[in-house]
């Protein structure tokens, strides 16, 4: 199987529908598609992303949209005169044979969100797409402080070697920039994940809030919440749900091991924290916005 690359502007008018079919066709799962007496199938299985074609043809300005497929992506160094971005959702987008048009709507509006924390620079989050400002933000991570040294005697913030250890153990559970400023915004994403609510709106914080305050009461479904889901998502959710090792399951374990000793919490908190951040700081928010409910 070769690489062929087809310019559009230099195909017979007749042959564009062939093309266009040839460049979708999935095989062995749909039939290749003969053109001239020729074979031709999806061009992503030599190049998915074919930024190095546009590179030779002049492009200076790349929006690379990567939505996951499968085939071969080729390592392609892009010059420094080139400016370019990169569109891709964190989510799962479900298996290329999925055919499933509440998922279909859904990626879609996952990749109108990205697009608009992208090339927008208006929202924030990674997980999901927040309608806040840095200052707002900001505001919301204050009153959790002051709530958690309140309640249990615990002064975030301490000192820099705190800010920076907590910081670095909770971009390995988020997967993206972690700062002073967004950390309230980070423990709001990775509960709502954990919840297995909706990444294809906008939110708020308050949203997301308010949504949480509810999520003991509400059982979600993720088929429901995204459309149908592919044996690799169903078999990734089990493990969450299910194996003891998970990042789901370790967070339900300690709030057991917090709970089960309320004279204890305040010391066990403190030791932990130093520990697991990413776990005790899910906790601790997780608390403080149910403490708005009985406020």
């Amino acid at each position: 199987m070769r690489e062929k690359s087809i310019h559009f502007n230099e195909c017979k008018r007749n042959q564009w529908s062939s093309w266009l079919l040839a460049s979708a066709s999935f095989f062995p799962a749909m039939a290749a598609t003969k053109i001239a007496e020729k074979y031709y199938v999806d061009g992503g299985y030599r190049n998915n992303i074919p930024v190095d074609i546009a590179l030779e043809n002049g492009a200076t300005e790349c929006i690379i949209v990567d939505v996951k497929g499968p085939g071969i992506t080729k390592p392609v160094k892009i010059p420094a005169t080139t400016s370019y971005v990169v569109l891709q959702t964190p989510w799962t987008m479900g298996a290329v044979l999925l055919f499933d048009g509440t998922r279909s709507t859904k990626n879609i509006q996952l990749g109108y969100l990205e697009t608009m924390k992208v090339l927008g620079q208006q929202y924030l989050g990674y997980w999901y797409t927040l309608d806040e400002t840095l200052a707002s933000l900001e505001a919301f991570q204050q009153k959790f402080f002051a709530f958690v040294e309140v309640t249990y005697h615990i002064k975030l913030w301490a000192s820099l070697e705190q800010k920076n250890k907590i910081c670095k153990k909770l971009r390995r559970v988020y997967r993206d920039r972690v700062y002073t400023e967004n950390i309230g915004m980070v423990l709001i994403e990775l509960l709502a994940k954990n919840q297995e609510i909706s990444a294809s709106k906008l939110y708020k914080i308050q949203d997301l809030v308010e949504i949480l305050q509810k999520s003991g009461q509400v059982k979600t479904n993720l088929a429901e919440t995204i459309g149908m889901i592919s044996v690799q998502e169903w078999l990734k959710k089990y493990y969450e749900d299910y194996f003891l090792l998970s990042d789901k399951q370790q967070l339900s374990l300690m709030n057991n091991l917090l709970d089960a000793d309320e004279q204890e919490k305040p010391q066990r908190l403190a030791f932990l924290l130093d520990k697991v951040p990413a776990q005790v700081l899910q906790i601790l928010m997780k608390e403080f916005i149910l403490q708005g409910v009985e406020e």
